[in-house]
């Protein structure tokens, strides 16, 4: 297609100082990932969550999506709004998020577990009650997540807090000039990946004729730009490192 080469070129100067930034957290760089040989870590090079976090705009655009999809929890939204400064310095949040990520995906045993149970201790002190008197708490047992899945989807609203973060995540997220463009991409197309009872809920189903036009263009919109960006990017040398280290 003759725009992917248009298109790679401005991923790569768009992202050219979101990357650096990255650079300077050792959980994203590939070297943390080398050893010990022979080590898979706790999933293993196999498992379908090393092809999708090695793919970096399936974990952008859909990472975006899933926060509009939990802001429709209550309980996980009075927890935000209780204990996170997300709004203040979201770059921070999101990759303090990704370096969780890459190690308990691609890290050792030893670093992934070491990880869990630092991020578990601070889950300890999440805990309260929400806005409504609803109880909420950041760590559940291996069967509440079970069970969570089947029991959740009633209770699901678009609290004030919901919407908030939702106007935040699309309008309000401060970001470099030069970053901008290629987030508004993502974001639209995270919108365009919720379930439509989600959409309803949070009042994001195209109205007019204006918004008609940029859900159709969400789609191949993003297409263009996520060719465009794993182009730019290749594989990612975490992943590269941890499956060098996982089969030796």
């Amino acid at each position: 297609m003759a725009t992917i080469p248009v298109l790679h070129e401005f991923v790569v100067s768009q992202l050219q100082g979101t990357l650096t930034t990255a650079g300077s957290d050792e959980f994203l760089q590939p070297e943390f990932y080398a050893a010990p040989l022979g080590d898979p870590g706790l999933l293993g090079p196999d498992a379908v969550a090393w092809q999708v976090h090695a793919d970096f705009p399936a974990m952008l655009i859909g990472g975006i999506s899933a926060l509009m999809l939990q802001s429709l929890h209550p309980a996980a939204m009075a927890g935000v709004v209780d204990h996170s400064d997300y709004q203040s310095d979201p770059m921070k949040r999101f990759w303090r998020t990704a370096s969780f990520i890459a190690v308990t995906t691609f890290g050792s045993t030893e670093q992934a577990g070491h990880l869990i149970d630092l991020v578990r201790s601070r889950h300890d002190q999440v805990n309260g009650l929400g806005a409504d008197g609803t109880a909420y708490d950041a760590n559940v047992t291996r069967n509440s997540v079970l069970s969570y899945f089947d029991d959740v989807r009633g209770t699901l609203r678009a609290t004030p807090a919901a919407l908030d973060t939702v106007d935040f995540l699309l309008k309000r997220i401060e970001l470099p000039f030069h970053q901008r463009p290629v987030y508004a991409i993502a974001a639209r197309a995270a919108v365009d990946l919720l379930p439509v009872w989600a959409r309803d809920l949070l009042g994001l189903q195209p109205r007019g004729l204006r918004d008609q036009i940029t859900a159709a263009a969400a789609r191949p919109l993003a297409w263009g730009f996520t060719t465009a960006l794993r182009q730019a990017l290749g594989p990612p040398e975490i992943a590269i490192a941890a499956r060098a280290r996982a089969l030796r």
